[in-house]
């Protein structure tokens, strides 16, 4: 995310520099690249853009990302209308500015680096938590991150970064969770994770003009939902070998009750339209 002090206009001049936060954005992508199964497998899951099912959800996102990102360019639209955080509208009511700012990048090197890191880190986590787990982490992670830079950062602020270390942060929480299941492997991933989100993190601290508080919210929205409702493999009780495990959902009543409560919301506004 990156903020600015200035009214944004439809020419959006960011008060962080291009380089850092591309080199931010970059390291927390490619920190993913050797960290996230066989190279034939990560190849494939970031090459088959559009043609993999288990990365459907990663490639929607991108595509409306992208889709939003021609449509600021297409209009004469500004940025403030589009979406972007803004503190007083929010607290004016406009709290849709909580969910859209995920979809607006303030130029093309800004959405370049998110959509490299989407890339890297999104195929993986979807397949392994699974498409809707995968999609509902993502919107949680971003929410999370645009309340956080809300409450604390006073500068408008818009991108997908804070949903992207969202993502981190549910595979380290999934990774902490199955250490007895992927042994080693499970260590060498987290420390990856850990060194690269800690560079990340260093890194916004030394620049004032970078939404810190975006990154970390969309962090702990990430972990928070991968740990509360997130995905738990447990082992196959007639496979002698202890080779095969299947997914379930942690707290499935909860999510399964959250599902059912949007539902009757949307039935009820359904209902008093008629």
């Amino acid at each position: 995310m990156r903020p600015r002090s200035r009214v944004i206009g439809r020419t959006f001049r960011a008060n962080v520099s291009r380089v850092g936060t591309a080199a931010n954005a970059v390291a927390l992508g490619a920190s993913f690249v050797n960290a996230t199964g066989s190279r034939r497998a990560r190849r494939r899951r970031r090459g088959e853009f559009l043609n993999d099912p288990d990365r459907a959800c990663t490639d929607g996102i991108i595509v409306a990302t992208c889709g939003a990102f021609a449509l600021q360019l297409l209009t004469r639209q500004t940025l403030t209308g589009f979406g972007v955080k803004i503190n007083e509208k929010i607290a004016a009511g406009e709290l849709w500015r909580l969910v859209t700012p995920m979809f607006l990048h303030g130029g093309l090197p800004h959405l370049m680096v998110n959509m490299y890191s989407l890339n890297s880190i999104g195929p993986l986590v979807e397949a392994t938590f699974g498409r809707e787990q995968f999609c509902a982490t993502y919107l949680a992670a971003g929410l999370a991150g645009n309340y956080a830079s809300y409450r604390f950062c006073p500068t408008p602020s818009l991108g997908a970064s804070g949903a992207v270390f969202g993502l981190a942060g549910a595979l380290a929480v999934y990774l902490q969770r199955h250490k007895h299941l992927l042994g080693e492997r499970a260590d060498m991933q987290l420390k990856q994770i850990g060194s690269a989100l800690a560079v990340n993190m260093a890194f916004g601290l030394t620049s004032a003009r970078i939404d810190n508080w975006g990154h970390g919210g969309g962090l702990l929205g990430g972990a928070a939902s991968a740990y509360f409702t997130g995905p738990n493999l447990v082992l196959e009780s007639d496979d002698p070998s202890g080779r095969s495990m299947r997914r379930k959902i942690v707290n499935k009543p909860v999510v399964q009750s959250f599902v059912k409560a949007v539902q009757d919301f949307w039935d009820e506004d359904d209902e008093e339209d008629e």
